[in-house]
C-alpha cells in the first residue's frame, strides 16, 4: 500500500508470534502504521492457532485433504500456539474515531474464519464503506465456509462485488482461494441490517 502511495493510517492484527514480530519490524519507522498481536473474531477469548510449514496456511481450523493434496507438506502443522482474540467491535471505537469509519476500508486474510471476523463487528460492518475478504471457492479446512455462505450475508446487509481476485489455482485451475472486493451502497443496506452472520 504505501509502495502505491497510500499515505494514510494502516492498522495491523496478526496473532501468531513469529509472523507478529516479522510485521513489527516491517511497522517500525512508520508513524502511521501500528500493529498488534492478537486475532479477530467472534468473540473474546483465547483459541488454539494451528501454524503451518508454510506461514500462509496457519490458522484456527485444521487443514482438510484437499489442502495436503494441493499444497502437501506447506500446509503441514508443526505446532498450535495460544493466541488471544476480541471482537473489532470492541477493538473499534478505541481505534478509530467514529467520524472516520465512513472511510475505513476492512481487509480480512484468517484463512478460514473471515465471517467470524465480520460477526465480531456485528451492527458496526454497516457502518464501513468497502471490504476485502479471502472467499473460498474449493474447502482447504475442516468446516470452513465457502464463498456462498460468506458473500451471501454481505449481500444482505448492501454490499456489491466490486472484483474477485484470485489468490490461488489448483492443477485443473479451479480458483481455490480469492479476495472478494466489495461496496456498501447505504440505501441497501440500512433496508437489510437485520442480515446476520453466525460464528
Amino acid at each position: 500500500m504505501r509502495r502505491l502511495g497510500f499515505q494514510g493510517r494502516i492498522i495491523s492484527f496478526e496473532p501468531v508470534q513469529q509472523c507478529f514480530e516479522d510485521l513489527a519490524q516491517s511497522a517500525e519507522g512508520d508513524g502511521n502504521w501500528e500493529a498488534h498481536r492478537l486475532a479477530l473474531g467472534a468473540s473474546d477469548g483465547v483459541l488454539t492457532m494451528n501454524v503451518t510449514r508454510d506461514d500462509v496456511f496457519s490458522s484456527f481450523l485444521r487443514p482438510n485433504r484437499e489442502a495436503h493434496r494441493m499444497f502437501a507438506d506447506n500446509s503441514a502443522v508443526l505446532r498450535e500456539e495460544e493466541v488471544p482474540v476480541r471482537r473489532l467491535a470492541t477493538l473499534l471505537p478505541d481505534l478509530v474515531p467514529r467520524g472516520f469509519w465512513a472511510t475505513t476500508h476492512l481487509k480480512t486474510d484468517t484463512q478460514g474464519s473471515d465471517a467470524a471476523v465480520l460477526a465480531g463487528l456485528d451492527t458496526l460492518l454497516d457502518a464501513l464503506p468497502s471490504l476485502q475478504v479471502e472467499v473460498s471457492l474449493v474447502r482447504i479446512y475442516e468446516n470452513q465456509p465457502d464463498y456462498f455462505e460468506m458473500l451471501g450475508p454481505l449481500h444482505k446487509r448492501g454490499f456489491r462485488l466490486t472484483g474477485l481476485l484470485p489468490i490461488s489455482r489448483d492443477s485443473e485451475l479451479r480458483i481455490v482461494e480469492a479476495d472478494a472486493v466489495l461496496r456498501r451502497t447505504p440505501s441497501e443496506g440500512a433496508s437489510q441490517a437485520h442480515a446476520r452472520y453466525t460464528a
